[in-house]
């Protein structure tokens, strides 16, 4: 769809707010029966006496050549939902299934997403007026104006659009009516507070991580109604907030982690020669990925953060790379790189270099840099081939590359892996003798968050008791240390019990505290399971306390050590809290031993699942050993030495990633 976007697409490189009238033209043109429209808007601002202003406007229609938008008219079958999952009036798990339903009755993918126009055919004169007299007047007026340059006003606060595919909306009306004055009202108060504060009233418009995350957002006003969405959503949402008072702000995105699985999507705003980057969703240190970003720091809860790029979403266009040469076939560019409306800001976030490969017997005219995503090797950066040399511009340091040919949809690797160091050097990984035996536990990285999830047992006991309202419990363990996999706990308790409960420690310690938004937090665990004379008890009549739902605490003795039960989350300690999950074994039982399984965030390995080993070698990962895990760990043989590593999962998708192993340990990345 992106080559027949750009079919006549001109080639030249644009600068902010300059007089471009053969480009207008050609924008002209492409309107067919809408030209007229746009010849009113034109010939409107003609007759203006600013000049920034007539430079603005033919600017906005020099670069909406391209632009599009979905077609909205098949969002009323959807939006009736929409209102459901905002005031959550049935339970999420008959949300889903009726979104299961809804949308296998009618995809979006050919109600919504099949069905588009080309802006310059259908934009109306009235429209356009309209909103960039508003986008004009709102940064004139804007107390800060003085921070807020002409060339950022047209590149971010101007355009009427904020992303390709979004639906042609007045969402500047919908939110300079609501906050009117507010900036006024808040001068000369230095302006990240007062941005934070506004953003501080859309705190209740939520990730929707599990609850819908396909749904067809392409209005201001679906996300308004249901005050839920991607970060990709919100991310235009808050834009469109910004832009609607005259704060130029941005969409800045990762198209693949360097060192951990998926991409993301954040904001910037920009004053003067200074950006602030910050997360798209509230909470209360939101400005903190200005210092996530720069690929040195550790965040403390999340871990590293690990960019090979970052991109910006522009209005106007930018005619590098392999899409506007004409004789590189579409099926020969990698998807992310057949949007013209990007640019590369990785400079503004981190130190980068660039990357010299030698490619003998080039082939082709453009190769990639890639990095392992969710399982395979993904194109984040483009070269153009000089001779039997490719230069890869502006790269992150800290990640492994694997140089790459993209044909037919496919990644075809020429090259070695290699590890691009902070000195730009490039540590190459190929597999060495002698081989050596290595013990792993993990199939990814393990952050503090993780870590905090299995300190909320810390300080936990498990009781006995014959009554069901436990006011004859025996202590028969207590949990004094942290549980990274599972641990078993003797019971030396020599009498017999129906009813067995683990009781969470409800005292104000580090290990209850949430370390994102500072709640606390009660009831993280994996599994448990009881054993008598050595072999498990199957537990059906699963208990538990008023705090946690029974269908929660099954999660606990499903026999899955993946499922895990769902947090109690209080703002403040309550010493007369009671957290617990146990079961009614049906007669009184003598337990040999009880495990306990922390919360496994999809990273550990686990008892009775077979996982295979692999290394890179000869452009493809080679397999060393398939094995079961009989413990908490595996132990492998004859594995080469400072090869690239991967843990593979057969049983189940985990969060997998490429690593070394060096002194006896794995290093990620």
């Amino acid at each position: 769809m992106y080559h027949l976007l750009f079919l006549i697409i001109f080639l030249f490189v644009f600068s902010s707010c300059r007089q471009l009238s053969h480009q207008t033209d050609q924008v002209l043109s492409a309107a067919e029966n809408n030209k007229e429209q746009l010849e009113q808007v034109l010939q409107h601002y003609d007759r203006q006496e600013s000049e920034q202003l007539k430079n603005a406007v033919e600017y906005l229609i020099v670069n909406m050549y391209g632009q599009y938008a979905y077609d909205t008219l098949s969002l009323h079958i959807y939006r009736p939902i929409l209102k459901e999952l905002r005031e959550q009036s049935i339970p999420a798990t008959d949300l889903d299934i009726k979104w299961k339903h809804l949308k296998g009755r009618y995809p979006p993918h050919h109600h919504i997403y099949n069905h588009y126009y080309f802006d310059a055919t259908k934009i109306t004169a009235g429209f356009l007026i309209h909103d960039i007299d508003l986008a004009y007047e709102t940064w004139k007026n804007n107390p800060y104006r003085d921070s807020i340059s002409y060339e950022n006003f047209c590149e971010y606060v101007l355009p009427y659009r904020k992303q390709r595919g979004l639906a042609i909306e007045d969402w500047r009306s919908i939110f300079s009516q609501k906050h009117k004055d507010y900036l006024a009202s808040k001068y000369p108060s230095p302006m990240i507070p007062v941005l934070d504060s506004l953003l501080f009233y859309y705190r209740d418009y939520k990730h929707t991580s599990s609850l819908m995350p396909d749904y067809p957002y392409i209005t201001i006003h679906d996300v308004l109604l249901s005050g839920r969405s991607l970060c990709e959503q919100r991310c235009w949402f808050n834009t469109m907030l910004f832009s609607a008072l005259g704060i130029p702000a941005t969409i800045d995105y990762v198209p693949a982690w360097g060192n951990r699985n998926n991409n993301h999507t954040w904001n910037t705003v920009q004053f003067g020669d200074t950006f602030y980057a910050m997360e798209p969703f509230w909470d209360h240190d939101r400005w903190k990925y200005r210092r996530l970003y720069n690929n040195i720091n550790e965040d403390p809860w999340w871990g590293k953060f690990r960019l090979p790029k970052v991109f910006r979403y522009t209005y106007e266009l930018n005619d590098e790379g392999p899409f506007f040469d004409r004789e590189v076939k579409r099926d020969d560019i990698p998807l992310f790189f057949r949007n013209p409306n990007q640019k590369d800001v990785s400079n503004e976030y981190f130190t980068t270099h660039d990357v010299v490969i030698h490619i003998p017997e080039p082939s082709a005219p453009y190769y990639y840099l890639c990095v392992f995503n969710n399982g395979g090797w993904v194109p984040v950066q483009w070269g153009k081939r000089s001779r039997e040399k490719v230069t890869f511009k502006n790269m992150g340091c800290g990640i492994v590359y694997l140089p790459a040919q993209f044909e037919n949809g496919t990644v075809i690797p020429v090259g070695l892996p290699f590890i691009l160091t902070y000195t730009g050097e490039k540590k190459y990984l190929p597999p060495k003798e002698p081989e050596e035996t290595i013990a792993i536990r993990q199939t990814g990285p393990k952050s503090a968050l993780d870590e905090a999830n299995s300190k909320t047992m810390i300080g936990g006991k498990i009781q006995g008791a014959n009554s069901p309202d436990f006011s004859d419990a025996v202590d028969l363990a207590n949990v004094d240390q942290l549980i990274e996999i599972s641990a078993e706990f003797p019971v030396w308790n020599t009498g017999k019990f129906r009813y067995i409960r683990f009781v969470f420690s409800c005292e104000e310690t580090p290990n209850n505290r949430d370390p994102l938004n500072s709640m606390m937090l009660y009831g993280n665990i994996g599994e448990i399971v009881l054993y008598s004379n050595n072999k498990p008890i199957v537990a059906e009549n699963v208990l538990c306390s008023e705090s946690i739902s029974v269908e929660n605490a099954q999660k606990a003795f499903d026999g899955e050590p993946y499922t895990s039960v769902n947090p109690i989350v209080s703002e403040t300690i309550d010493a007369n809290l009671q957290v617990w999950i146990g079961v009614d074994l049906g007669k009184p039982v003598k337990p040999d031993k009880i495990e306990l399984f922390s919360k496994n965030n999809d990273i550990y390995i686990y008892r009775g699942w077979t996982y295979h080993l692999y290394y890179w070698a000869n452009d493809e990962w080679q397999l060393i050993a398939s094995k079961k895990v009989r413990g908490n760990e595996l132990v492998f043989n004859k594995v080469p030495q400072e090869a690239l590593l991967l843990l593979k999962c057969m049983d189940k998708d985990l969060r997998e990633r490429i690593f070394t192993y060096q002194d006896h340990k794995q290093v990620w990345w």
